[in-house]
């Protein structure tokens, strides 16, 4: 809690989501691909098979078998991502720069292939 009361944590969260979302909001545009990433501070989740999800229906068109292929194939480049398409990703103090970048760079590259 000492952590999380110190001036600035918010911001640091805040701008360390921003580095791995952005940029995937971008690769997701550019490819114009049925996906939706949804975020707030500290947390994102990217959604394969729809291109936005407003209510539990949409949840029922996700695309199992992209997600399936997406998570192993970051799972074999060493990046344990969430293990199921409805969970949420969370982004903590812990993260470096260079894990989110990593993390990001990959994802990216499989919007890429995709």
């Amino acid at each position: 809690l000492d952590l999380v009361q110190q001036e600035g944590f918010y911001e640091l969260i805040a701008d360390k989501t921003k580095l791995i979302t952005e940029p995937l909001q971008m690769a997701l545009k550019d490819r114009d691909l049925d996906a939706c990433l949804q975020e707030t501070v500290g947390m994102f989740t990217l959604f394969w098979g729809v291109r936005s999800v407003e209510k539990f229906e949409d949840l029922q068109e996700l695309d199992h078998d992209r997600f399936k292929t997406f998570f192993r194939y970051l799972l074999n480049e060493g990046v344990y991502f969430s293990p199921s398409p409805y969970e949420a990703c969370f982004v903590s103090a812990v993260h470096t720069e260079d894990h989110l970048i990593k993390t990001r760079d990959l994802i990216i590259d499989f919007i890429r292939q995709v």
